[in-house]
């Protein structure tokens, strides 16, 4: 038997360890079988439950593939009618131009899978950049999503059991000039935020100068040698990722009852018990009904840690909705 240790628990993600802290409340049994894998058996008298990251039963495996493969998960979004932007798919840069002609720039190209932001490229504003993209994603693929890039702020709705829990407003990294720093040495300057730690130890991670912010910067007629006027905002990334050094912020009273029902509509569909449902909209407070807002994606394995540890205001814990869930008899 493998004992419950402090030590490795400090190891998991930050959702495992939240999870772990409610289950050891409600007197349910934790045991980590491998921290690096993040895998933990949780039992309660004769029920386990297996937990690998936010993984669970609660999602089947095909709801698992259809999530993890975007062209897929975009077939269901099309299937029921969910508001999503317009996207292709293209097998070649001659299909990928003929494309963009039709619906325009700028658009945002992704490869059909990938999850964190990995793989996808927002701000095409012109052929040669469609071109260089599309052919680096066509290397190890045999297509590539073209999407119309669209404008408002994003958002992750939680939803756990069919009812949504969470919502954070993300906002893209940047940085705040004073008139002297050009934009690197800002970088670094913020870079020093205590708030910025490693990956799921903290509300904020570091921000690295990589070509998505040279090429956002090249857009806006700057680069990293530029010197931002006194409290001129300067976005240093398109997508809007914890993991590139992104922000958030809990907004879920402030969000719309139609948007919340629409995020639990989607994660019904897809068969899934945990979603993070990914909205685009200039004001989430307004329905759906009455406002663009579009479906980016839904995450099968959302990370809890965006919730509980916003970057501003007061955290949510979500945890306690999952135990429910998985343990519905030591719901309190």
């Amino acid at each position: 038997m493998v004992k419950f240790s402090e030590k490795e628990n400090k190891k998991l993600y930050l959702s495992n360890r939240l999870i772990n802290k409610e289950a050891l409340k409600r007197g349910i049994k934790v045991e980590i079988l491998n921290a690096g894998k993040n895998l933990v058996i949780l039992t309660h008298k004769s029920k386990t439950a297996f937990m690998q990251a936010t993984k669970t039963f609660l999602n089947s495996s095909v709801s698992l593939v259809m999530t993890d493969h975007k062209d897929l998960a975009n077939i269901v979004f099309e299937r029921f009618g969910f508001p999503v932007p317009r996207r292709e798919n293209a097998t070649n840069l001659r299909e990928a131009a003929a494309i963009v002609s039709n619906i325009g720039f700028p658009v945002v190209l992704k490869r059909p899978t990938g999850t964190g932001g990995k793989y996808v490229y927002p701000g095409i504003s012109n052929i040669k950049e469609l071109k260089r993209f599309a052919k680096e994603l066509l290397k190890d693929e045999k297509k590539v999503i073209i999407e119309k890039q669209v404008i408002g702020s994003d958002y992750r709705f939680l939803v756990v059991g069919l009812k949504c829990v969470s919502v954070v407003e993300r906002t893209p990294a940047f940085v705040v000039g004073d008139g002297v720093k050009n934009i690197a040495e800002l970088v670094k300057e913020e870079n020093k935020n205590p708030l910025r730690k490693p990956l799921h130890l903290g509300p904020l991670l570091n921000i690295e100068i990589d070509g998505e912010t040279r090429r956002i910067l090249k857009n806006s007629g700057m680069t990293i040698d530029s010197i931002p006027k006194r409290n001129q905002k300067v976005q240093l990334k398109y997508t809007a990722n914890h993991s590139k050094g992104g922000s958030t912020e809990i907004v879920t009273d402030k969000v719309h009852p139609d948007n919340k029902k629409l995020a639990e509509d989607i994660a019904k569909k897809f068969n899934l018990g945990i979603a993070g449902v990914d909205f685009m909209t200039l004001d989430a407070s307004l329905s759906y009904k009455k406002n663009n807002l579009y479906v980016i994606e839904v995450n099968a394995t959302p990370s809890f840690g965006l919730h509980y540890q916003p970057s501003f205001g007061k955290g949510e814990d979500v945890s306690p909705y999952v135990l429910d869930l998985l343990f519905p008899e030591t719901k309190k």
